[in-house]
């Protein structure tokens, strides 16, 4: 078993994301290196009711990670702690269990506390770590972390469209020609340019003007910039914007991981509200992500206008521990 400094595991991030790619009971994007490390490093402070950073728990073993950070004294949470998408305990479950056992004795002592979040329900690993703590915990309980909902496209966009209802299909026959709309996609574009076009476009947003705005925050602008750098140096980073008539109207924003895409952000100048942009962009968006060989769209966590789009919600679960 070997610990590894945050450092030493920022250069062993393939392996890592090797170990993320075949852990079945995991949301695959934000369980990997990038999504986590980014909001290890910006997500934290008043704004969260997040603790920043004490120390670093990385531990490795044939192929099981966990990749933990203590945010209070003797208390382990995933590194990304503000939705707790991802899951910190990665591996075939029985060994990446035993794995964390292993830690709690080589360190000694007893009473700390481990936030394993992310976890799919009804998966082998939720079984067994519900298991541990009702038979090593002195303390434990269960909570809801964020659920997702994804889109298959497995077998193409045409295959989707098909399974959706007769209401959804006729709402895209319908939909016209807009003279003067196109689609860019700026996915090689350097992150200052992309994020000066979206700002520009998110102060002309409903959400702006209701004071929503999620790019207001500017712990947030921090997290999206550096997720956004680290992706793009690895071309992993999805960014397509509508225009009209040459003019940024719309974009979407996301990144690609092991056939999986996962959306970041989306919005739309409120200007063109009547030219459905929102809806336009993510078809055309999930086109360009099946022609280009994803097998799954996640569409970020719930939310009442995507279960119309969505195939499946996926349910996550926490658990909470003392060992």
């Amino acid at each position: 078993m070997r610990y590894l400094s945050y450092t030493e595991f920022l250069q062993e991030s393939s392996a890592f994301e090797a170990a993320v790619a075949e852990a079945d009971y995991v949301a695959t994007f934000c369980s990997g290196t990038a999504w986590q490390t980014a909001a290890c490093d910006n997500l934290f402070g008043e704004d969260f009711g997040i603790a920043e950073p004490i120390s670093h728990l990385i531990l490795e073993n044939d192929g099981c990670w966990l990749t933990m950070v203590e945010r209070y004294p003797g208390v382990y949470f995933p590194l990304e702690s503000a939705w707790m998408f991802g899951c910190p305990l990665i591996g075939e479950p029985e060994q990446a269990i035993q794995m964390l056992l292993n830690a709690c004795k080589t360190e000694g002592g007893a009473g700390r506390g481990f936030v394993i979040s992310g976890v799919r329900e009804n998966s082998e690993m939720y079984r067994l770590l519900i298991k541990l703590a009702q038979e090593q915990s002195h303390r434990w309980e269960t909570f809801p972390t964020t659920d997702c909902l994804t889109i298959d496209l497995s077998d193409g966009f045409d295959a989707y469209l098909s399974r959706r209802s007769k209401s959804f299909r006729k709402s895209i026959r319908q939909q016209k020609d807009l003279p003067g709309l196109a689609y860019v996609d700026a996915s090689t574009v350097p992150a200052d340019e992309v994020f000066d076009r979206i700002f520009a476009i998110q102060a002309k947003t409903h959400k702006a003007a209701a004071g929503e705005d999620i790019f207001s925050q500017p712990s947030y602008q921090h997290f999206y910039r550096d997720l956004y750098a680290k992706l793009l140096d690895q071309r992993q980073i999805r960014t397509v914007f509508a225009q009209v008539d040459g003019v940024d109207a719309a974009y979407i924003m996301g990144g690609v991981a092991s056939g999986i895409y996962r959306g970041f952000q989306m919005s739309y100048d409120e200007a063109f509200r009547s030219y459905s942009l929102g809806n336009r962009l993510q078809l055309e968006n999930m086109k360009l992500r099946a022609e280009e060989g994803a097998t799954l769209y996640d569409l970020g966590m719930h939310s009442e206008y995507k279960e119309r789009w969505a195939d499946n919600w996926q349910a996550y679960r926490g658990v909470f521990m003392v060992l």
